[in-house]
């Protein structure tokens, strides 16, 4: 269906502008921007949304810890099936992470990639130009704990 086909492109393309966001956020630190993204007057959206700001603090710390630096983190988006019921939205998604890095300030660029699979709850409004647009109202996603192997040692890594 050419509608289902265009709508899931509008929410991909709104899910991975907030989930590169998130990414950025990973990288500098600077988590003002994920605000347009959330529904923070709702409960769920604030709860969505001080998780993702306790994952980017954890990455953080796990990564200084371990003398990692994070040089790039990317997201591809999936979408596995929409389900529409006025205007919430409930997307069940994939999430394919990409995570560049050096460690301890060495020159030969390392990466690790992994998926998390998400169940996203959205609403759609009209902004004052009649154009459709999302908040994401809660974000669930399964907790992953990844097991990397590191210059030979493994290392545990909960998202």
């Amino acid at each position: 269906n050419e509608n289902i086909s265009v709508y899931e492109e509008k929410l991909t393309k709104f899910i991975s502008s907030a989930f590169n966001e998130r990414n950025n956020s990973f990288l500098n630190g600077n988590v003002y921007k994920l605000y347009n993204y959330y529904g923070t007057s709702d409960a769920n959206a604030k709860y969505s949304l001080d998780y993702e700001f306790k994952r980017i603090a954890y990455l953080r710390d796990w990564s200084l810890e371990r003398s990692i630096i994070f040089t790039s983190i990317n997201s591809l988006v999936i979408i596995n099936k929409v389900t529409k019921n006025n205007n919430k939205i409930i997307v069940n998604l994939d999430e394919y992470y990409n995570f560049n890095y050096i460690h301890n300030k060495q020159f030969a660029s390392n990466k690790f990639s992994f998926t998390i699979p998400h169940i996203l709850t959205l609403y759609s409004y009209t902004n004052d130009l009649g154009e459709e647009c999302f908040i994401i109202d809660n974000l669930i996603q399964k907790k992953l704990i990844l097991i990397i192997k590191f210059q030979n040692n493994l290392i545990k890594m909960i998202l």
